[in-house]
Order: structure tokens, then C-alpha cells, then sequence
């Protein structure tokens, strides 16, 4: 009786778990405001005169070789539609943003300046950008 016990038991433990399926939970894509609203972004590369004979690279995260300074601006957008900024210099800006209805244009804007870039490509690890009025191509990353 005791191993008929003992059998059954070992079978149905071993059955728990040779019929129990171990699902890896696929996780939802984030959408592009979820991307864009989670960290702080900060500049990693930017190019001036994008497009044009007169290209130049005015700025690379961590070199000491830029021809401006941009390593103070970061960027926090808010799930609410504004946006904390502090601009190369110091100074503080905030405003409003939002998409486009693609989501392929990311339009900033306050009181005084308004913006609206063509977004190439943004993923929780960078953000691509193309401001075509002023010839400026950029790569953002999230602040460290």
C-alpha cells in the first residue's frame, strides 16, 4: 500500500509539472508617448546645417572638443503635455508639447518660441529627431 502511495504521489507531482507551461508574458509595446514621457533626455550628438554642404557636428556627449556647450540642456516631457526644460545656458523653459496625429512630428512650444520636429526614431534608449526649418539633425539619450 505504501509504494502504491508513494507512486501515486511521485506521479502526480511529476505530472503538476511536466503539464504546467511556463508562459513568458509578452510585454506591450510602449507607444511613443510612454517612450517619450519616461526619462529625462539629454543631448547625446548634434549636427548643425543638416543636409546642407556647410554639415558640422557642434556637439558630442562627454568630448571637450564641441563647438557649443549643450551639456547642461536636459528635457523632461510630462504625460500631461508640458515639458520642464533647461536650456544650454542654465535658464529654465517650460511648455506645452504633443504629436501629430502619426506621431511622426513632436511639436514644442510656449509663449515665446515654437518648435516641430520630424521624429526618426525613439526608443527608450534614444531619440532621433530632424528639425528642418533650422537644418538640425539630433540624437537624445536618457539622462544617466
Amino acid at each position: 500500500m505504501n509504494k502504491n502511495l508513494l507512486l501515486v504521489c511521485a506521479l502526480t507531482v511529476l505530472s503538476f509539472y511536466s503539464c504546467r507551461k511556463c508562459y513568458d508574458i509578452p510585454q506591450k509595446p510602449k507607444g511613443k508617448t510612454e517612450l517619450l514621457t519616461g526619462p529625462t533626455w539629454v543631448y547625446d550628438t548634434i549636427y548643425r546645417y543638416w543636409g546642407l554642404p556647410k554639415q558640422s557636428t557642434i556637439y558630442i556627449k562627454g568630448s571637450d572638443n564641441n563647438a557649443e556647450d549643450w551639456s547642461l540642456e536636459e528635457v523632461k516631457f510630462n504625460k500631461d503635455g508640458t515639458f520642464n526644460e533647461v536650456l544650454p545656458n542654465g535658464g529654465l523653459r517650460n511648455g506645452w508639447w504633443y504629436f501629430n496625429n502619426d506621431s511622426t512630428h513632436l511639436i514644442t512650444y510656449d509663449y515665446q518660441f515654437s518648435n516641430d520636429a520630424t521624429i526618426e526614431s525613439l526608443t527608450d534608449k534614444q531619440m532621433k529627431f530632424l528639425d528642418e526649418i533650422n537644418h538640425v539633425r539630433a540624437v537624445m539619450v536618457p539622462k544617466e
